[in-house]
């Protein structure tokens, strides 16, 4: 099913051209008549060529307004699209002290503070980009050692699949 953005634009065009073919229709028309001797009019007819360079501009520029009018349409429909899917991921955000660090795993212990689901011992699969924080500065998994404190924000989708978004060092690092 095709936009109703490109159905107007194709009517535009349409105008565009059912318009320039009138006129030049009656410009021959008006030439026609001023050679075989008729008195001219008080206003010339502007040529043809500025006519299409006029239409064309016009045609232009409700085209750039056209486009900008979809793109914001369907720019703001993606985003109430994208809203909708985080609705039904779950988050949820425990505090754990660091015990040990693979090269792709971390295990951790979930501190008395945590809700009782999140005070076990957990190992997590750690992807490349996982973001990890000190306050606002990037950190990389080497620079975690044993015994320091962390925030993990984990994502659990509809199906109960449980993913870390992110990992953040409440401590300093190397302290």
């Amino acid at each position: 099913m095709l936009p109703i953005y490109l159905f107007i634009f194709f009517a535009l065009v349409v105008l565009c051209v059912v318009s320039l073919a009138l006129y030049v229709r009656a410009y021959r028309r008006h030439v026609n008549r001023v050679l075989h001797g008729a008195p001219s009019p008080a206003k010339p007819m502007p040529a043809p060529f500025h006519v299409t360079a006029a239409a064309a501009i016009l045609l232009l520029l409700s085209a750039t307004a056209l486009s900008f009018l979809a793109g914001a349409s369907f720019g703001y429909r993606a985003l109430e699209d994208a809203h909708a899917s985080y609705g039904q991921l779950e988050i949820q955000c425990f505090y754990a002290e660091v015990q040990t660090i693979g090269e792709s795993t971390l295990t951790v212990s979930g501190i008395p503070l945590n809700d009782p689901d999140y005070q076990g011992s957990f190992t997590f699969q750690l992807y490349d980009q996982l973001p990890l924080w000190y306050q606002d500065t990037p950190l990389s998994l080497t620079q975690l050692s044993p015994g320091d404190l962390v925030s993990i924000t984990l994502v659990k989708d509809g199906a109960g699949v449980e993913d870390v978004f992110q990992i953040r060092l409440l401590s300093a690092p190397g302290v």
